[in-house]
């Protein structure tokens, strides 16, 4: 999923030296365009307004994801997700707003089974499945798989995920596709540096099915130390077992403003 987020962010970046307009936004120090009041201007200037260079898109659009993603979690909806999908002027803006909606879910459903709520996994998972319907097979209703999943993992984690395979292969047209059943089982919603390995095809890349390994051991153990490194996925998690989750997300939104404002600024013009 992030590769072709990637490549689209890269065609929507402004080069430095266009920025000179800034198109819908009037802030004349550097202080204004990192105050926290100044992000929802900011995002809704449009991506043609952030004068963001190509070398720094990708590092600012997992920013702007990280932090839409974490007030989602915070407010317990997707409906955040949707403020990605308005932006003007940026061509990535639908598909984050799917993404920031599927990894909401996913997010969701690692949280509910830790506490082993288990209505919210079931809800949580059949939403992920329901966003990403597209990838998988007709044959099988994603509230029934959820149900018999969430079940499994919570009773025998360890052979969960092939337990189901065999649970659902007489719906599946072959054995081809009851390998997928398994793979995305361990990769989705059991992941793990070992399980984000072995799938041939995982529904998204093997660096964020090992940043959501992460995410689920710091879940469960409240330890940040084992939040996964990157920026992106590490500073996300580390929100999520904040004592403070509201005030957490906050440093995902500064450190986005703050990418863009140093870009603004770069010149020194407008300093205080």
């Amino acid at each position: 999923m992030r590769t072709v987020i990637a490549a689209v962010v890269l065609s929507a970046a402004v080069p430095a030296a266009a920025q000179a307009p800034q198109k819908g936004i009037r802030l004349e120090r550097r202080s204004d365009c990192t105050n926290a009041a100044a992000f929802e201007m900011l995002v809704s200037a449009g991506g043609d307004a952030w004068g963001i260079p190509e070398g720094d898109a990708q590092g600012a659009v997992e920013l702007l994801a990280a932090t839409f993603q974490c007030r989602a979690f915070v407010a317990h909806s997707d409906r955040t997700c949707d403020g990605l999908g308005f932006i003007p002027k940026f061509p990535a803006a639908k598909l984050l707003a799917k993404n920031c909606r599927s990894e909401h879910s996913l997010l969701s459903f690692y949280d509910a089974m830790n506490r082993r709520s288990v209505p919210e996994a079931e809800a949580a998972c059949a939403r992920w499945y329901e966003v990403n319907a597209a990838q998988f097979y007709k044959e099988l209703k994603g509230a029934d798989v959820c149900k018999r999943a969430v079940a499994l993992i919570l009773a025998e984690p360890g052979s969960a995920c092939q337990k189901l395979g065999d649970d659902l292969a007489s719906q599946v047209r072959d054995a081809r596709e009851k390998r997928g059943i398994v793979d995305m089982c361990r990769a989705v919603w059991t992941p793990s540096k070992k399980n984000c390995a072995a799938p041939q095809g995982l529904p998204m890349e093997r660096a964020a099915c090992e940043a959501y390994g992460g995410i689920t051991t710091a879940l469960a153990s409240k330890n940040e130390k084992d939040c996964p490194k990157s920026e992106r996925y590490g500073g996300l998690c580390r929100a999520l077992v904040a004592k403070d989750q509201r005030e957490a997300c906050e440093g995902l939104r500064a450190s986005w403003q703050k990418l863009l404002c140093e870009h603004r600024f770069e010149a020194g013009q407008g300093e205080e």
